[in-house]
């Protein structure tokens, strides 16, 4: 089950906005008080039972009723859940499921789409039967009567009227079936009348099959329906959605162990303890009466718990969250590979943040999936240690999802193009939710300076910068990038601009980052970029990809039927034929092929941010050879223009 989009209504200044969510880690930036911290706390409502106060729902609403979904969260459902719906025997197979909470608590509701409902397969199936059964019968043969001596024989039962009412029992059936489904009525009239068949057809000889049949029927409408429990298995399936606060990720390195903590014990502490077993109460109790055995077992059955978590938790290297006491003090360390002791205050704070997140993650221990809800996750930490804790956030397999705000461009996630969105004031005390930041105001990363509310002089990016054409390039290159190199992350993160801006801007595209090069594409028009930008930057800081756009280092069968399948979802009312065929990859830039060919047709082509936002939500992306070694050549080079060594 995977989340891919929230619905958020009449909270602050969230009167109704959508939020896209499917990148596993997404940050959410803008001013203050535009509704960040408002927005998580609506995502997190789902599972909660509380109702919105009434300072709590939307300002700009005269009123927001009890029955307002203040959030509605959007799954998609994964084939593993869909296996496990199989003995449901259902009709089509959901594919997507809303999960939503009312402005007073009320809930969760659920809907699925498509709606469940009991397989119609045996029930054609006996439509058919039934046909098949009736088409050779002329009439019924009446059992023969048992009459007593001197009895007159009684009249023989009419079956004539009874096979008219089967043949059109048949064709209201077949009338059924055919009906859309929102026109049907409904079926237990059908189920009523085959009752009332079965007890006519007993009064004739060689009826057994149709009998059959009849209760068949009766015995599908029996079946109960499967969309309450279709609900409840999908809902089962879904993660808990829960903030990771302050408290909960702030694990000191030392604490004293008396009265005073266990009448307050931290919650990033008490969910250590929860994990390694440990009781407080008794620690602090064999302290206090000097009891060193007792202490040190205490300790030491805590510890080994820990160390078997840890050993399945980090797999980068043999990692072990070690306690100890000294006097009435228990410190909190690390060691590494059996060797390497470190204070947890002196870890980075990826390494920290992810033991408090494990922490945590174990003691909810509710057997779902996590997503995890963090509030200005870079509180108290420098821009070197924000990047590495969204780093931590990437690679971290504890929680299904990170959604969390920030107020810095240290803690931007490293696909810039498909982990942020922006929220953004309106007006009359309103905001709504950018999904696509690029397309404010502004090139390379001031249309991100704008989203995030920050000045020109006080945003730097920490991190080194490959400055692109367009916005495409920022979605996706990071994406074909990995897909090429076969790396997990990249040493840099991408921005787009260089086609939009004013030639006389190239100069300030050079303090964008600590360090910048610059990527256009191999045809006329990245020939052209590359002189215009050489006048003020460097040669050796801009790199040519060998391909006419970033579309053509995908294979050409690959690109060319995304195109065709967002192609036919834009117009579905026409029919569209078979695409041309592409031109070679130096030769033309496929993006135009394909969409002059659509113009040309009166048709509604996909955009280039619409087929690369679809391409990146895809488990995998196909790349070409040459698309491979251009993407290659590429990289090495922007390695090379930015200093960073392979």
């Amino acid at each position: 089950m995977r989340l891919i989009s929230a619905r958020v209504r009449g909270t602050g200044r969230l009167l109704d906005t959508t939020i896209n969510l499917d990148q596993k880690v997404v940050a959410i930036v803008g001013p203050n008080e535009a509704g960040k911290t408002t927005l998580l706390r609506a995502l997190a409502h789902v599972d909660a039972a509380q109702a919105l106060a009434p300072a709590q729902r939307s300002r700009a609403s005269s009123s927001v009723p009890d029955a307002t979904p203040v959030v509605t969260l959007r799954y998609r459902v994964s084939e593993s859940d869909r296996d496990g719906l199989q003995d449901l025997d259902l009709e089509e197979a959901p594919t997507e499921f809303y999960v939503s909470r009312r402005a007073d608590g009320q809930g969760p509701d659920f809907t699925v789409k498509p709606s469940p409902r009991k397989s119609e397969a045996s029930l054609k199936q006996l439509a058919v039967d039934l046909g098949e059964a009736l088409a050779p019968i002329e009439a019924f043969e009446p059992l023969p009567a048992e009459v007593g001596d001197g009895e007159e024989e009684p009249v023989a039962p009419d079956g004539t009227p009874l096979l008219a009412e089967l043949r059109l029992l048949r064709q209201d059936l077949d009338a059924y079936l055919a009906a859309p489904i929102t026109e049907r009525d409904p079926i237990d009239v059908l189920r009523q009348r085959a009752d009332e068949a079965i007890h006519g057809l007993s009064a004739f000889a060689s009826t057994e099959d149709l009998r059959e049949l009849m209760s068949a029927l009766g015995k599908w409408v029996d079946r109960e329906d499967p969309a309450e429990k279709v609900k409840e298995e999908l809902w089962n399936a879904t993660p808990d959605v829960v903030m990771f606060t302050e408290a909960d990720r702030t694990l000191a390195s030392t604490y004293t162990l008396d009265d005073s903590l266990l009448a307050d014990v931290p919650a990033a502490l008490a969910n250590l303890a929860r994990l390694a077993g440990l009781d407080l109460n008794a620690l602090v109790q064999a302290v206090q009466t000097g009891q060193v055995s007792r202490r040190d077992t205490i300790k030491n059955k805590a510890n080994i718990a820990l160390a078997d978590y840890f050993k399945k938790a980090w797999q980068q290297s043999d990692l072990k969250v070690e306690l100890n006491v000294e006097t009435n003090i228990l410190r909190i360390g690390l060691v590494e590979d059996g060797v390497h002791a470190s204070v947890f205050d002196e870890r980075s704070a990826g390494l920290r943040m992810f033991v408090a997140l494990t922490a945590f993650l174990a003691a909810r221990d509710t057997g779902r999936a996590t997503i995890l809800l963090i509030d200005e996750a870079e509180t108290h930490l420098h821009i070197d240690a924000q990047a590495d804790l969204v780093q931590m956030f990437a690679k971290q397999d504890k929680a299904d999802k990170v959604i969390y705000t920030t107020h810095s461009p240290g803690c931007l996630p490293a696909d810039l193009g498909v982990g942020i969105r922006a929220v953004v004031p309106d007006a009359d005390e309103t905001s709504h939710v950018e999904n696509s930041f690029w397309r404010q105001e502004g090139s390379g990363f001031t249309s991100l300076m704008f989203a995030m509310g920050a000045s020109a002089a006080a945003f730097t990016p920490a991190r080194c910068a490959v400055v692109a054409e367009g916005a495409t390039d920022m979605i996706l290159l990071p994406t074909l990038m990995r897909a090429a190199t076969d790396l997990p992350a990249l040493p840099y993160q991408v921005a787009p601009g260089l086609s939009e801006m004013p030639k006389d801007s190239y100069p300030e595209l050079d303090f964008q980052a600590a360090k910048v090069a610059f990527l256009v594409d191999g045809d006329g028009g990245g020939e052209r970029l590359a002189k215009a930008i050489g006048r003020a930057i460097p040669d050796d800081r801009i790199v040519t990809l060998d391909a006419h756009g970033i579309e053509n280092t995908l294979d050409p069968d690959f690109y060319c039927d995304t195109f065709m399948e967002l192609l036919r979802d834009l117009n579905a009312d026409v029919t569209i034929g078979k695409p041309p065929s592409l031109p070679e990859v130096t030769a033309a830039p496929w993006a135009t092929t394909l969409g002059n060919w659509a113009d040309d047709h009166g048709w509604r082509a996909p955009s280039k941010q619409e087929i690369a936002n679809h391409l990146i939500e895809l488990d995998e992306v196909v790349l070409s050879a040459h698309g491979t070694l251009a993407l290659k050549q590429a990289h090495a080079a922007l390695l090379a223009a930015l200093g960073i060594e392979p």
